[in-house]
């Protein structure tokens, strides 16, 4: 009989144990859904945007705010700003890239909740340093065929060259401009693409470049002012 009562009793306990642990597997996946982040995903042309609020996948532990402000001698200034799930490590990140007649400017501002992230003017700097680059954006080339030389400006220090596809016709582009020291290392860029996508990574170098790279990846970037010039 005390033998019986004492298997009953363990039962007991062992039921009881497993609805607790239960119970805690529930309230951690109520409090999880509860705080996890979510954050606006939009873009817009010449204004702020706000809307299509998503949760962000694992991993993303910030909402940013992009903007980007494209610079084309006689063409108006395009301002763009993208919203979305971010990283911590995208915050406060600035980078310029310039060829003959167009500036690109862009910054990432981040907070720990959608309606937080500010939106401010983009930093811009048209004073020219001593670095000189061999600038280019031709159409169908394996090289550039007709560069023209220009000082880079304020922080672009790097000569840099890469290719870019038209998603819409195809067409491929290889582009050497001047630009940040910050890009040459960028494997993903915050901005989303207007119409075109990088096909080959950033190659850097301290004077005119003169090779393309040929690493195939998918990465997308906001590389504007092809469209513009093209």
């Amino acid at each position: 009989m005390i033998q019986s009562i004492q298997t009953a009793s363990r039962a007991l306990q062992s039921s009881t144990m497993v609805s607790a642990v239960a119970l805690l597997c529930l309230v951690a996946g109520l409090l999880e859904g509860a705080f996890s982040l979510s954050c606006y995903h939009c873009d817009a042309f010449g204004k702020d945007c706000i809307g299509n609020e998503k949760q962000c996948d694992k991993g993303y532990d910030m909402c940013i705010a992009n903007i980007t402000e494209i610079n084309t001698v006689g063409k108006p200034v395009i301002k763009r700003i993208v919203r979305a799930c971010g990283t911590q490590a995208m915050c406060n990140v600035t980078y310029t890239m310039s060829l003959n007649g167009t500036s690109l400017y862009a910054m990432t501002q981040c907070c720990a909740s959608k309606d937080k992230c500010p939106i401010t003017d983009v930093q811009k700097t048209t004073t020219e340093n001593q670095v000189e680059c061999s600038t280019c954006n031709e159409a169908n080339n394996e090289k550039c065929k007709n560069p023209v030389t220009i000082k880079c400006r304020g922080n672009e220090k790097k000569c840099m060259s890469y290719t870019a596809k038209d998603t819409k016709t195809n067409t491929k582009y290889i582009s050497q401009v001047c630009a940040t020291e910050n890009l040459c290392t960028m494997q993903n860029v915050t901005t989303l693409p207007f119409e075109q996508v990088l096909m080959t990574k950033f190659d850097c170098t301290n004077h005119a470049p003169s090779m393309f790279p040929g690493l195939l990846f998918p990465v997308a970037i906001l590389i504007a002012m092809l469209k513009l010039l093209s």
